[in-house]
């Protein structure tokens, strides 16, 4: 199991995952479901499990989207011990959303879903992740 992703493909792959969480998390907030909540859980924790380039879609838009083309490799690459310490970051706050939703505080359960929906949302859009960033600031390899 290669520890890096270094080709467009498999980027694009991963931002259609990031993308797709934020968009399933931005379904949960408009009609209030916590089942939502707990399905992107799960789909977070296959995530983890699996690594970026596995996750459910992630393989999903592999599936979808056949690169007909060899893609180009990108220097660097994306490090999924970075992916993986991300995903884990986001699964705990739905974890506590879940729990303060369960002791009766629903509005800041919300809140929570909220601002991990928009992190999701901004790191499938524009490609800045805050858990990777915030993993490379613990391991020292953050240049500003």
């Amino acid at each position: 199991m290669a520890d890096r992703i270094d080709t467009g493909f498999e980027m694009e792959a991963v931002k259609f995952q990031r993308l797709m969480q934020g968009v399933v998390l931005l379904t949960a907030l408009f009609f209030k479901s916590m089942l939502l909540v707990y399905f992107m859980i799960l789909i977070m924790v296959a995530g983890i499990i699996f690594t970026a380039k596995h996750a459910p879609f992630a393989v999903t838009y592999k599936k979808l989207a056949k690169s007909s083309e060899t893609s180009k490799t990108i220097e660097g690459g994306l490090d999924l011990s970075a992916e993986r310490f991300a995903c884990s970051l986001g699964t705990s706050f739905l974890l506590l959303a879940a729990a303060l939703n369960y002791y009766n505080y629903e509005g800041l359960a919300w809140v929570v879903v909220g601002v991990v929906t928009a992190l999701s949302l901004l790191a499938g859009t524009v490609g800045f992740c805050l858990g990777s960033a915030i993993y490379y600031e613990i391991k020292g390899k953050l240049t500003w």
